[in-house]
């Protein structure tokens, strides 16, 4: 059983932190700048921090095990947010999501719904993100544009990232607005809405792309992977990271307007839009799918230049 609530505050990052620092003294928990986690005995307590509210998630696998944690995360975020009046209702999340929906919030956040979807791809994506921007072997000085980044939290801890200039470029104006504050220490990442179908960049301005699970989305992919193409240096290295066809297919939302690849289909794709494959990476990783539930996904990460 899961159930959310987005509560409403201007100091979301700091409440996450006094729950975490107090709930560790007890239980296992963490947290960085712009989440947090408290795993109870028999439930998990995730938070998220957005521009505008807290979002909290709560997941148990028995309904009695429930009004406990909701408790003890009530009772503590109201004493540490005692100079202002909190508004907390929880709803549940359905045992059978709506499909149809998850895939178009998958597509293109929006709105409360928007932020728990960014919440989820940005955990489930880590490993992703994590062996595109390894294979990409960044340098002090390169300018690196990440097509689809969501919510933007995982961008402070790309190794070398302070000594480049990073672009951050999204469809979501929900994931947008969400990624500026998360990275707003950061005076060297921008981010900007794009529109899926072209790049507002001048030929050759980036030395490094990367893009993790948008393939699927891409409305046009010979024209977006040529957009991608001219936008690249010459001599630069673009990483296409995605999940295989033969492991979306077993997913119930990717019936909704994906576009699945198989490794070849990836390679064809960037070849067809005058890249030259240097690279192709496939292994596995064990996450926690869109239902909560443990599962092994096989990856491609193509590595490409121009």
């Amino acid at each position: 059983m899961k159930v959310i609530s987005d509560i409403a505050t201007l100091d979301a990052s700091a409440y996450i932190r006094k729950l975490c620092k107090h709930f560790i003294h007890k239980i296992p928990a963490r947290y960085t700048e712009v989440s947090g986690q408290a795993d109870f005995p028999k439930g998990t307590l995730r938070m998220l921090a957005t521009p505008t509210s807290l979002q909290a998630e709560i997941e148990v696998d028995s309904p009695e095990d429930l009004p406990g944690i909701q408790g003890a995360f009530e009772r503590h975020l109201v004493q540490f947010a005692f100079r202002e009046t909190l508004e907390i209702n929880w709803k549940e999340v359905p045992d059978m999501p709506d499909w149809q929906e998850v895939a178009r919030q998958l597509r293109n956040p929006q709105g409360a719904a928007g932020r728990q979807t960014g919440m989820q791809m940005n955990r489930s994506n880590q490993g992703m993100i994590q062996r595109a921007f390894a294979l990409l072997e960044l340098k002090p000085g390169d300018t690196v544009l990440e097509i689809g980044p969501g919510n933007g939290t995982h961008v402070p801890a790309i190794p070398g990232i302070s000594a480049v200039t990073y672009t951050g470029a999204d469809i979501s104006e929900t994931m947008l607005a969400e990624a500026i504050v998360h990275n707003k220490n950061l005076p060297n990442v921008s981010f900007l809405k794009t529109d899926g179908r072209v790049l507002p960049f001048g030929a050759a301005s980036f030395d490094k792309i990367v893009t993790v699970n948008t393939l699927y989305f891409w409305e046009e992919p010979l024209a977006f992977a040529t957009e991608i193409r001219k936008a690249l240096k010459p001599g630069g290295r673009f990483c296409l990271a995605i999940a295989t066809a033969e492991f979306m297919k077993t997913l119930p939302f990717t019936t909704y307007g994906f576009t699945l690849y198989s490794a070849d289909a990836a390679r064809s794709l960037l070849e067809k839009a005058g890249f030259s494959i240097k690279e192709i990476v496939t292994t596995q990783e064990t996450i926690e799918s869109n239902t909560g539930q443990p599962v092994t996904r096989d990856l491609v990460l193509v590595l490409a230049s121009y």
